[in-house]
């Protein structure tokens, strides 16, 4: 039986109260016979995103450092933990750089299914809010986030407990046929579900060889019929409201990052 694979994905500068965290998930996680992979993004060499918007209209970025390494092992894992000290109220610069560099992940995301841990600490305040972007990031790359595991420094050396981890065992284990999408999930799935059909042509036919421009969601998963609804109700209002662009490369107007 092949084993699950886990890249943790560490956005602090400094191999201190993060990585303290994260060596003791890997141990828990790995006595669970996953596979766990620490990449530390300090040891690798990732370029300021510079908005030119060529890996969103052309498909690959014009940058040459370490990313695509870094990319190939999220998308050849089954979860992600992506973890970050909390800087001025929010998750790290290096963090954050690495995050803009996925933006044509908005567009054609690449880990859909796959299952994201939140993770940060800090030595104030601000753990729920930067838990909750590290989750909306999620939503963006397409993947199922659960609940996040925060750590201040009063309790970062309290043991991890089995409750705060096994929701993300659980989900990689039985796959994400079982996952209930939030409603913000699905929404932000019906934007760019409009998206894909109404601007880039690249982004039309990415969804389309998925199939995803005839569903409501990107995998069949369990949706309540409200929210089935709900979600409906945007993608035809969109639908009728975002106006077709030309795909020329001087068709930027409208376009979302």
């Amino acid at each position: 039986m092949t084993r699950h694979k886990v890249v943790m994905i560490n956005g602090s500068p400094r191999k201190k109260r993060t990585q303290l965290l994260l060596l003791g998930l890997k141990d828990l996680l790995e006595k669970e016979d996953f596979q766990v992979e620490i990449l530390n993004l300090s040891d690798y060499e990732i370029k300021t995103c510079r908005g030119c918007e060529v890996c969103i209209t052309k498909g690959s970025c014009v940058i040459k450092d370490d990313m695509e390494v870094l990319k190939e092992k999220m998308i050849n894992s089954d979860g992600l933990v992506l973890a970050t000290p909390v800087y001025m109220r929010h998750v790290s610069g290096s963090l954050k750089n690495f995050i803009d560099r996925t933006c044509s992940w908005f567009h054609r995301p690449e880990l859909t299914g796959k299952v994201l841990l939140p993770v940060a600490t800090t030595a104030g305040s601000a753990l729920k809010q930067t838990l909750a972007f590290l989750g909306e990031v999620a939503y963006q790359w397409g993947m199922v986030s659960v609940q996040g595991i925060g750590r201040n420094v009063s309790n970062l050396h309290v043991n991890l407990k089995k409750k705060e981890y096994m929701a993300f065992v659980e989900i990689i284990r039985r796959e994400s046929l079982y996952h209930k999408p939030s409603l913000e999930a699905l929404m932000s799935y019906q934007v760019q579900r409009v998206l894909a059909e109404k601007l880039l042509t690249i982004d039309g036919d990415f969804w389309r060889e998925k199939g995803w421009d005839k569903q409501i969601y990107y995998y069949s998963c369990r949706i309540g019929l409200i929210k089935r609804l709900i979600a409906s109700l945007l993608y035809a209002i969109l639908m009728k409201r975002i106006r077709s662009v030309e795909n020329d490369g001087d068709a930027h107007e409208g376009k979302r990052r």
